[in-house]
């Protein structure tokens, strides 16, 4: 199935959000997977941020949430997985892990592999758990990859475990909690799951409403209407036309490469503006 890494910040304040994101990402030590971050219009009170990664930031979007004093929701998948957090002022109010012991157990492998203990999000408490874990593999000299039939403690487990009742304001009007807490019982594909919970989310883009771009028709049809237009100036409006881009298309990055026009409104982040700033030595 093809990933997704979905990202919704509760504002209409662009101007504050894409000031927090640079902000953010200039101070952080926590490392992320990106170069860029397309920021869109608002919608039904929220804004979507799409990223060149199918790797979440968590970092990002709690720490947004503190600084604009808004809420954010992440939703992600890939060929093993489900998960989605909700932040807000700063903190994590709900998290969900489908496999919590297999997400562990990847970031446990990539921080043995590395040795960089920046990369362990510390806040969320599969991190602190991690971390721990790998400490005790270099005091044994166990450089084992980590199983993910290890065992995780009780809390830690209800932390991930998902609660229907904590997303309910991200919900259509009328959704029957139970339908959703049965998505995130155990056993229910990821496929399956992530399409039924994005049927009932009510947030933006994801289920179809469009974005528009304009898009320039190719003249090599040798249209002679057009042709005769481009003798006599007039070719702007012949050869030029509005695509129309539906649901989750909208926020996958690859819809918007380098050469692809943005609809009106949305902006680009570039790693570029997340340098820190030196001053000039003289």
């Amino acid at each position: 199935m093809v990933a997704h890494n979905l990202a919704f910040v509760k504002t209409s304040d662009t101007e504050h959000l894409s000031n927090a994101i640079t902000f953010i990402n200039r101070a952080r030590r926590y490392p992320f997977q990106y170069k860029r971050i397309i920021q869109t219009t608002p919608r039904q009170g929220w804004i979507a941020l799409i990223m060149d990664s199918p790797i979440p930031d968590h970092y990002l979007l709690r720490n947004i949430s503190g600084r604009v004093r808004v809420r954010a929701f992440e939703l992600s998948t890939n060929d093993f997985s489900m998960s989605y957090r909700l932040h807000q002022e700063g903190k994590t109010i709900a998290a969900y892990e489908s496999h919590l012991s297999l997400w562990i157990s990847q970031q446990l492998r990539a921080l043995i592999a590395t040795g960089d203990v920046s990369q362990i999000d510390l806040a969320e408490p599969a991190g602190r758990l991690i971390l721990k874990r790998y400490h005790e593999y270099r005091r044994q000299w166990s450089w084992a990859s980590g199983s993910s039939n290890e065992s995780i403690s009780s809390d830690i487990a209800w932390y991930y475990a998902g609660r229907a009742e904590e997303i309910k304001e991200l919900l259509d009007k009328n959704t029957d909690i139970t339908y959703v807490q049965d998505i995130l019982k155990p056993g229910i594909s990821v496929e399956s799951a992530f399409e039924r919970l994005v049927e009932v989310l009510d947030l933006p883009y994801i289920k179809g409403d469009p974005v528009s771009i304009e898009v320039e028709e190719d003249t090599s049809l040798q249209d002679t209407e057009a042709l005769s237009k481009l003798s006599t100036g007039e070719i702007t409006s012949a050869l030029q036309s509005q695509r129309l881009i539906r649901g989750l298309e909208t926020l996958n990055p690859s819809t918007w490469t380098n050469n692809t026009p943005l609809p009106k409104g949305w902006i680009v982040l570039t790693e570029e503006q997340w340098k820190p700033q030196t001053l000039n030595q003289t």
